[in-house]
């Protein structure tokens, strides 16, 4: 069937059997939920750009996608997520350190969290020990190489860095084959004043490093 006719008929379908109060009343709802998500989008470009501008970085994505920041002046790539959070998930921030090290490894604050048990009674990583009584006693340390992750420890500043960045809002630090991430709760905080992520930051680069 011809597409003039079709369009025709449904024109006339949809005229002949809805008021056109309320057709005007759908279509003026469409155009302001279409402004809404574009101004919305647009706010929260203007704030990723002033953390782009305080940390060095450039947004990368388009304008409804603006929560990704890479910092190109480390040695290797740096990515930060923003994510507002829902019903399921809380707001978190997530920095990604695009470095694969020689293992893998998930680091957390001793506790009955769910991650903890989930980490601790699912994972096939073994437990790692430092040696470091008051740091083991804090933190909740497993890897797929228990030798390679002990040697890793071993540098004298490593465990201060993991001690900041938990200190500094971090609840887990971990690493897969490509990259090590470091998950941040809140997201505002971090928005709003982003200069408090250059220390984090820094501190993270010395971990990884």
């Amino acid at each position: 069937m011809n597409t003039h006719i079709i369009h025709y008929v449904m024109g006339n379908f949809i005229l002949g059997n809805f008021p056109v109060w309320m057709i005007l009343a759908v279509i003026i709802s469409i155009i302001a939920v279409a402004y809404l998500l574009f101004y919305l989008g647009k706010k929260t470009r203007l704030k990723m750009e002033n953390v782009a501008k305080v940390l060095g970085g450039e947004i990368a994505g388009s304008l409804l996608e603006s929560n990704h920041i890479r910092l190109l002046n480390y040695s290797s790539e740096v990515r930060l997520h923003f994510y507002q959070g829902n019903r399921n998930t809380p707001a978190h921030t997530k920095i990604k350190w695009l470095f694969a090290m020689p293992f893998r490894i998930n680091i957390q604050k001793k506790g009955l969290t769910l991650l903890n048990l989930s980490a601790s009674l699912f994972s096939r990583k073994k437990k790692v020990k430092t040696g470091d009584y008051t740091f083991d006693e804090e933190y909740v340390i497993h890897s797929n190489d228990q030798v390679l992750a002990l040697s890793y420890f071993q540098a004298s500043k490593r465990k201060e860095y993991v001690r900041f960045l938990f200190e500094n809002g971090a609840s887990r630090l971990f690493s897969n084959d490509k990259e090590v991430t470091l998950i941040l709760s809140g997201y505002n905080k971090y928005i709003e004043n982003p200069a408090i992520l250059i220390p984090i930051i820094e501190n993270l680069n010395g971990f990884v490093s």
